[in-house]
């Protein structure tokens, strides 16, 4: 078993002992679920949090359609810098450039400084 399985799994028995930590679970995979959600293109059923949204999920679908790429290749499916410019044809600094200019719109829509 990998270190972070073991992590994994420590949080799972944590929250399940706890409830109030499920907030921890929540928090570590929130962006994930979301950006399965919006590929797969159909309805979310899950009201009672989508209804009020996640913040930084809410922010990044307002961003230009190849900074949420990027966002989305970089944060959620893990991706290099190297494999998110093969992927849209770009270069790795293009790739750069528009990370940190969708970082950027990120922290502005949530009123953060830096």
């Amino acid at each position: 078993m990998t270190a972070s399985t073991e992590d994994e799994r420590e949080l799972i028995e944590a929250a399940q002992a706890d409830p109030a930590r499920f907030v921890e679970v929540y928090d570590r995979y929130v962006d994930r679920v979301y950006a399965y959600v919006s590929r797969r293109r159909q309805p979310c059923r899950c009201r009672r949090h989508c209804s009020a949204g996640s913040a930084s999920f809410n922010l990044s679908i307002r961003l230009p359609d190849l900074q949420r790429r990027v966002i989305e290749m970089r944060f959620v499916e893990d991706k290099s810098i190297r494999d998110v410019a093969a992927a849209l044809d770009r270069s790795e600094g293009a790739v750069k450039q528009l990370q940190l200019r969708a970082l950027e719109n990120l922290r502005k829509g949530m009123g953060v400084n830096g």
